[in-house]
């Protein structure tokens, strides 16, 4: 079956429109990144700062800070003991965590980026729990503070 050369003249014509089209609809989107979209998971694997200060104590706790960069820019301090990770350079650090230790992740308020951070490491094998009120309710428990 040959192809017309009216039918490949058309695609080729129509070529260049749909690249542009593709282009402006993929414009400002890095395919890595999970949190600039409107999926919104909901992690059931949760802990509260009651539980997390008296794991604090222990040596099996892996404590992230997975704030977005423009949070994390308006606030440097972290929870005693937490490491904050770019949760947009996942895929670059989530082979580093140590997955045999408790691993808890939290955000600013827990509802958003730490939820979705914590999906993806369940995506990875590993398990995670959520901060329920996440950066702000450290902050506003009685004697936890951020440093």
């Amino acid at each position: 079956m040959a192809v017309q050369k009216s039918t490949v003249r058309n695609i080729i014509a129509w070529l260049p429109l749909f690249s542009l089209l593709l282009a402006a609809s993929l414009q400002g989107q890095d395919s890595n990144s999970v949190f600039r979209n409107s999926f919104r998971p909901t992690h059931t694997d949760t802990i509260t700062v009651e539980e997390l200060a008296k794991l604090q104590a222990t040596d099996s706790v892996v404590l992230l800070d997975v704030r977005l960069e423009e949070d994390f820019e308006k606030d440097i301090k972290v929870i005693p003991g937490a490491q904050h990770l770019n949760p947009e350079a996942m895929p670059s650090w989530v082979h580093t965590i140590d997955s045999s230790k408790v691993v808890i992740v939290y955000c600013v308020a827990g509802k958003w980026v730490s939820q979705k951070i914590a999906h993806q490491l369940e995506q990875s094998g590993i398990t995670a729990y959520t901060l329920i009120g996440g950066l702000d309710a450290w902050n506003n428990s009685q004697g936890g503070k951020a440093q």
